[in-house]
């Protein structure tokens, strides 16, 4: 029978694809062989399932409301498919999902099951909800699932937000300059040299620099699609996206915010996965394939093959990509035992300084591009009447 399947490597990669095995438990075997952590295996008629609405996967938000329904429906009583068949009766992605989930479980699946034919579905939320089968405690897993995707969503956008006001003010200052060096900078030299006028040096520099980008304009326009294209097409690489990514995290500002919120995230998700049963090492693979930063998720891939080699987690934390006091505080960890208590308290630490840093980072930069933009724009005003004052002796 052929399978279908959904899996992380050791180096932290998802994989998908099919085999032929005789069962699932066959199937199961021959992955664990292979060094995989299974997320999802099905029968691959049933993993091609396309029942209405069965593509597309809600946002963050609509997540949040449906694992914060479910722990709430099944906490007071209610059962897990009344719960999904609740939260079906509506429109919309959120809806759609709640139904696919209660078809497959009306077939015979477990929640977990039912969330692994999800593609979009991370390992993340189907390892735990697994725990919470067998643990008996859904509930708090279904809430707990909901806190991460709120968290990575709120980081996700703090990040956004961060980077978005300097970005569009830059684009709209590098626009207004354009403008003025094509299109009015030209008409009011041409006006004034026609008048035999001696331009002042600001004047000519002004000329000069519309006249060179007239001239140079669309190569310097076709040399940044070329080098958009090609970083786009390293990007779609495994290599090239964990290149990219590494030299990310080396850009001023922008670059230690995306550090600081991917530490977050791995303290949330690294902690939360062991505060409900999943062993270390599955914990971190599973970490691994969920950060953003592909850099640092290689990174921790690699950690887990040194902890299969004996070292403790706090070692294999070691990294330029890491800073040391995460090793210190995970050691200090294992040594006391409290390990998911540091990572919470770590994860606390590194929000609270993305928080600060937004705040700074905000209050700084808009007065800097108040000062470039205005700089840019009294510099054209400045040629104009110096020329215009030069027109009058």
């Amino acid at each position: 029978m052929r399978y279908r399947y959904h899996a992380i490597a050791s180096d932290g990669r998802s994989v998908q694809g099919d085999l032929d095995a005789a069962d699932e438990r066959a199937a199961a075997a021959e992955l664990k062989g292979r060094s995989l952590f299974i997320t999802r295996l099905a029968p691959a008629a049933a993993g091609r399932e396309t029942s209405p609405g069965s593509h597309g996967t809600p946002r963050a938000q609509g997540l949040v409301f449906l694992f914060r329904e479910l722990a709430l429906m099944t906490r007071s009583g209610v059962t897990l498919l009344k719960a999904l068949e609740v939260c079906g009766r509506a429109q919309g992605p959120v809806a759609a999902l709640a139904g696919r989930l209660a078809g497959r479980i009306r077939a015979g699946r477990s929640l977990s099951q039912a969330m692994g034919a999800e593609p979009r579905l991370r390992g993340l939320a189907i390892r735990l909800v697994e725990s919470g089968e067998a643990t008996g405690d859904l509930p708090a897993v279904l809430d707990r699932i909901a806190d991460i995707v709120e968290r990575r969503a709120t980081l996700r956008r703090s990040l956004l937000t961060s980077l978005a006001y300097p970005a569009i003010v830059l684009v709209v200052a590098i626009s207004v300059a354009t403008f003025l060096v094509l299109g009015i900078v030209p008409k009011f030299v041409t006006f004034f040299m026609q008048r035999g006028t001696v331009l002042p040096w600001t004047t000519r520099t002004l000329l000069a620099t519309s006249v060179w980008m007239r001239e140079n304009g669309i190569y310097v326009l076709a040399a940044l699609v070329v080098v958009a294209g090609a970083a786009a097409a390293v990007h779609a690489t495994g290599k090239g996206r964990v290149a990219l990514h590494r030299a990310a995290l080396s850009v001023p500002i922008a670059g230690r915010l995306w550090q600081v919120a991917s530490l977050a995230q791995i303290s949330w998700t690294l902690g939360e996965l062991l505060r409900s049963g999943v062993s270390l090492l599955e914990s971190i693979r599973i970490t691994a394939a969920s950060v953003g930063n592909r850099a640092l998720g290689e990174h921790l891939g690699g950690t887990a093959e040194r902890i299969l080699g004996g070292e403790p987690l706090s070692k294999g934390l070691e990294h330029a990509l890491v800073p040391p006091v995460v090793a210190n505080l995970v050691a200090a960890g294992e040594q006391s035992g409290a390990m998911t208590d540091v990572l919470s308290e770590l994860a606390r630490f590194y929000q609270k300084d993305l928080d600060l840093r937004i705040r700074r980072m905000s209050s700084l930069i808009e007065p800097a591009l108040i000062l470039v933009v205005g700089s840019m724009v009294g510099f054209v005003y400045l040629a104009f009447f110096q020329a215009l004052m030069q027109m009058a002796r």
